[in-house]
């Protein structure tokens, strides 16, 4: 499975391993190595400025763990939940709604409890063959408690989304800021879940780094995107699945233009249009396969308890199509709920119409750790001779390797100095002088390093190297003065 093997390479050179790894491990955890941490930062600067700088909306940092009050407001205490069953003889447990997916190949993603016993009749357990337990719900946070006295009024829970954090904001980031509406605000940072049984490498685990993007719109305003932001996205072309579509024997998806979309009315509003086509924007630049890329509307009874509208941006696996990113139209639900809940105003002053109105709410959810995996199994390549990943370079762990060909002749020296201005002029470049030039090629390329620079002996007698681009293995001789300014332009 090529799973597998991009696993095995992300093991064998650092980039992702299981954590606890001298423990036995624990699952659902995973550790970023050097070349790992690398190309995560790379994507949350690439998510920075795409959704956050490039938007004109706001960063905030919130705790990580919440009283219970607040997910009792956000509504997380009631709803946000997973189907569990065990095994009566060795006591495995397995999420129900997958183990129907998995094994009798029906969805199960809006089944009630009483229909998925009636499935999981059927199904023994997958470790000793023994007989499952009728369907319990399970709550997803992980709960703890806040100062020494240990009771119902210290209960807490780490956060499984970013969200709420930046809805108990809005009032003090609109003040502070004097922004007026339509504008985000947004909080990049690590989420955790209590996953039952988490899967498919870093797909799906109990401790992830999300951004939740929350665009306050007015709520009667919500297709008022103005021409110059419509004009960035309007050409972009994306498949879409709508819920009419799924609704058919034979459903079939549609490649359009997100204006011809718009025109069509399959979103439920011009704002929700944009983010979407910013979200796939995002995705093309972090190297994902457009051709393996839908935009899939959710079924009403799919939908989050929040949720007025959502469309999940999905992409092929090697393990089947799954949502990469999800873009909701959470209504007022958030703000009205911690009003109540607050009894504080969170309302907006409308200075054009003189009237108070509570904002809706585009939530574009990008995980970090899915658009890494994607990236790299979407670039995954073996051929004969190598194994690589063709990443973009503004993800690739390093930019450039700079090698001398041959340990003499002052070639180490004149390749540490064009590895130290390389660094200076901004790029993440690597010095490597050991085995031969063949085998430092090779481990550039397995790391998905777009360019290698090697000092030869003709660098020495007019100052050129030879440039070496990593998808074609083609070389160029290229001016030390001028290597600079040609990766700044390969790159950017």
């Amino acid at each position: 499975m090529l799973m597998d093997e991009v696993v095995a390479v992300c093991k064998r050179r650092g980039i992702i391993q299981p954590s606890l790894d001298i423990y036995g491990g624990s699952a659902g955890f995973f550790d970023y190595g050097p070349l790992g941490a690398r190309m995560r930062n790379n994507i949350i600067s690439m998510m920075r400025g795409h959704f956050i700088d490039d938007e004109d909306c706001y960063e905030v940092n919130t705790p990580v763990v919440f009283p219970k009050k607040i997910w009792e407001a956000s509504g997380h205490i009631e709803s946000f939940t997973d189907p569990l069953v065990h095994c009566k003889k060795c006591g495995t447990q397995f999420r129900a709604d997958h183990l129907i997916e998995d094994k009798l190949k029906k969805s199960a993603e809006s089944m009630e409890i009483k229909e998925m016993n009636k499935h999981i009749s059927k199904i023994d357990c997958l470790k000793c063959k023994g007989k499952l337990t009728d369907v319990r719900v399970f709550q997803l946070m992980f709960k703890t408690s806040i100062g020494s006295i240990q009771d119902e009024k210290s209960e807490a829970y780490l956060r499984p989304e970013n969200a709420q954090g930046v809805f108990l904001m809005f009032k003090s980031v609109q003040k502070a800021m004097r922004v007026k509406l339509p504008f985000g605000i947004a909080q990049i940072g690590k989420c955790f879940r209590n996953e039952i049984s988490p899967r498919n490498f870093v797909f799906r685990v109990r401790e992830f780094t999300l951004m939740d993007l929350e665009f306050f719109v007015h709520p009667k305003r919500k297709d008022d995107v103005p021409a110059a932001r419509w004009n960035k996205i309007k050409n972009t072309k994306a498949t879409f699945l709508t819920i009419g579509e799924q609704k058919k024997k034979n459903p079939k998806t549609h490649t359009m233009t997100f204006d011809s979309a718009s025109k069509r009315k399959i979103f439920n509003s011009k704002w929700h249009a944009y983010w979407l086509a910013k979200i796939w924007q995002f995705l093309e630049m972090t190297g994902a396969d457009p051709k393996r890329l839908r935009l899939r509307q959710q079924m009403p009874d799919e939908r989050s308890h929040y949720s007025a509208d959502t469309w999940d941006c999905e992409a092929e696996y090697s393990f089947g199509w799954k949502e990469v990113i999800g873009c909701a139209d959470r209504g007022n639900y958030d703000l009205s709920r911690h009003m109540k809940y607050s009894k504080q105003d969170l309302t907006y002053f409308d200075e054009e119409t003189r009237e108070r109105v509570l904002p809706h709410v585009i939530e574009p959810s990008p995980g970090i750790d899915r658009i890494l995996y994607l990236s790299l199994e979407h670039g995954y390549i073996k051929e004969k001779e190598r194994e690589l990943f063709r990443l973009p370079a503004k993800i690739a762990p390093f930019v450039t390797g700079v090698f001398p060909l041959v340990n003499k002749q002052g070639m180490p020296k004149l390749a540490k100095k064009v590895y130290n201005d390389l660094k200076k002029l901004g790029f993440r470049a690597f010095y490597d002088e050991s085995g031969s030039i063949g085998k430092r090629y090779r481990r550039m390329d397995e790391i998905g390093t777009p360019f290698c620079v090697t000092i030869d002996g003709k660098t020495l007698k007019d100052n050129t190297i030879t440039l070496r681009h990593r998808d074609s293995m083609k070389q160029q001789r290229v001016k030390i003065e001028e290597l600079g300014e040609l990766l700044h332009k390969k790159i950017y």
